[in-house]
């Protein structure tokens, strides 16, 4: 991933900072909170079987630079005086708003494979 400065996560995602922080470096981006790594931005994401808020904290504490987490949910479970923390309406689309916002910054060529046949024996 390209290296984001904070303020351009919140923006690409339409969100809220609850802290106001120093200048942060956002290296990459996980909804896993097994997989966080220093300066990623940890997206929780509410699954069938598991809920990204409920690893929120574990995120931050293994070194995730931010989370990305639902208005709704923080209040209810979340501690609001954290630094990192950003509010969004709703998480999913906060992904895609990322991902969205990341992908013109490379501006690479995107091609798509579309059509019934083929797709699968390609991969």
């Amino acid at each position: 991933m390209k290296t984001l400065t904070l303020e351009e996560v919140v923006r690409a995602v339409q969100g809220r900072l609850l802290v106001p922080m120093n200048t942060v470096r956002v290296t990459g981006a996980t909804t896993d909170s097994r997989s966080v790594r220093p300066g990623d931005v940890f997206i929780a994401l509410k699954g069938p079987r598991y809920d990204g808020h409920d690893f929120v904290l574990t995120a931050l504490e293994q070194g995730a630079a931010a989370a990305v987490i639902a208005e709704e949910k923080a209040r209810r479970s979340l501690p609001t005086d954290r630094q990192g923390l950003i509010w969004v309406h709703d998480t999913f689309e906060a992904l895609s708003r990322l991902a969205a916002y990341h992908r013109k910054l490379l501006a690479a060529l995107v091609i798509a494979v579309t059509g019934s046949n083929g797709k699968t024996t390609v991969k």
